[in-house]
């Protein structure tokens, strides 16, 4: 019944995380801070619900300047240090906003990828551009980090109750593991390696997106280009490695595959479906339905937008509702020249309308939240 969202605001040079209520219809601002650089994608605070509803989870980005003599130079200089900040705030019940400082990260590590993976109150983040990752322990507060020794950054996603992980292949950044985490001794085990070249045979220029698991299955979907062709790929693979490669009948002559989402019954790919304009350098947007075993697939149009088709795949990530009802997305990762003002906002598609519904909620009003998230 309510939504978690980030926005990101270049006119009010804001960023945060909003709530949208489905019943009331209200919108606010739980969680703000002011966009400093001016690049809403590279400061994009993400947020998720945790445990039963009563807690909310944020990501995002703490800094902290000081000035200091430079013994070499004689001149007094300003110097920033950013490090990743996991708060957890209550929400409906009384308490306290709990802080997490992650310090010997960089600043965005996998913030992009949500909901974080989770397994007996514990948080898993891989550090960006280099093998190592944190697991955090949200009711002790203790961080045990772990270094892979390279720089294949673990992606962690959350699989019928343990954690799976991606990252690149040993020998080659193309080729693509997949395998899942020892939550206990935090350990990497191996069930696959897609490698590039053995997928020459299908067209596969690449691997684009996130891995999307199949609920209560064994199945996990990933999205694919192909070389020289406009058309893109979901590739089919279980534990054992590939098992199909789907050829989506989508009614375009052009079109790239981004977030993907299982329904319940694993019929059913909700995906980004990204197809070019008249003008070339705008893209629609559209949720596309794709049916696992085969059929026309349903695009509904969402929005249009000013990027590169090559980037697109990665600006409109899809989250399906727990009761399979809805599609939300959020055009936060946007930049400013890229999307007009009134197509800014979060998407709902009502996947139990015939005629699929698409409903916008605007932002919230500026500066309607605070820092710390607290209200």
């Amino acid at each position: 019944s309510k939504v978690l969202f980030p926005y990101c605001n270049s006119e009010t040079d804001e960023t945060g995380i909003a709530l949208y209520d489905r019943t009331a219809g209200t919108v606010k601002s739980i969680f703000s801070r002011p966009l400093e650089g001016g690049n809403c994608a590279d400061e994009m605070p993400s947020a998720m619900w945790y445990g039963d509803g009563t807690r909310i989870l944020v990501l995002s980005e703490a800094s902290r300047s000081k000035t200091r003599k430079n013994h070499k130079t004689k001149k007094v200089e300003t110097v920033t240090t950013t490090w990743e900040r996991l708060q957890l705030l209550p929400f409906g019940v009384k308490g306290k906003t709990r802080t997490f400082d992650i310090r010997d990260f960089l600043a965005g590590a996998s913030s992009i990828l949500l909901p974080l993976a989770e397994a007996d109150g514990k948080l898993y983040l891989g550090r960006r551009d280099k093998g190592a990752f944190v697991q955090v322990d949200l009711k002790s507060g203790k961080k045990k980090f772990r270094d892979l020794g390279d720089d294949r950054e673990p992606l962690f996603y959350d699989r019928n109750g343990g954690v799976a992980y991606a990252r690149d292949g040993a020998e080659d950044s193309n080729d693509l593991e997949v395998g899942a985490l020892d939550t206990k001794d935090l350990t990497l085990h191996s069930h696959f390696l897609l490698k590039k070249e053995a997928l020459v045979t299908y067209g596969v220029k690449g691997f684009i997106g996130f891995l999307a698991f199949e609920p209560h299955g064994s199945r996990l979907a990933l999205p694919a280009e192909r070389d020289e062709d406009p058309k893109g790929l979901i590739l089919m693979c279980d534990d054992r490695g590939l098992q199909q490669v789907i050829t989506p009948d989508v009614p375009a002559k052009a079109y790239e595959f981004g977030s993907l989402e299982w329904s319940a019954d694993g019929k059913t790919l909700y995906s980004t479906v990204v197809t070019p304009t008249e003008d070339k350098k705008v893209q629609q947007f559209s949720l596309g339905e794709i049916p696992v075993a085969g059929g026309p697939v349903r695009l509904t149009p969402m929005v249009r937008a000013r990027v590169s088709y090559d980037d697109a795949h990665l600006h409109l990530e899809l989250s399906l509702s727990p009761d399979g009802s809805a599609i939300a997305a959020t055009t936060a990762y946007f930049e400013k020249d890229e999307i007009a003002p009134a197509d800014r906002g979060l998407f709902l598609v009502d996947l139990r309308d015939p005629r699929r519904k698409v409903t916008r909620i605007q932002y919230p009003p500026a500066k309607s939240g605070t820092e710390n998230g607290t209200e």
